[in-house]
């Protein structure tokens, strides 16, 4: 993290990506850019995502390979 010098005060609400104005913003600038708006992307699943990544699939028993089913989520 940046250490603003003895005096100096961190402003986190200021600025283009501040929160009151950021999607008004971001959307200017990517059509002053010419990019395509983004889409809200939905979070991966942590099962989905070590599939992914490792191809393990988190859902399936790792010795006889059947579905499992989550007794207690966290």
């Amino acid at each position: 993290m940046h250490v603003v010098p003895r005096g100096f005060m961190r402003t986190r609400h200021f600025g283009l990506l501040a929160n009151r104005t950021r999607r008004r913003t971001l959307t200017g600038c990517r059509a002053l850019l010419g990019q395509a708006p983004s889409e809200d992307a939905q979070p991966e699943s942590a099962t989905g995502l070590m599939y992914r990544l490792t191809g393990v699939d988190l859902s399936r028993c790792p010795t006889s390979h059947h579905a499992c089913a989550a007794l207690q989520s966290p």
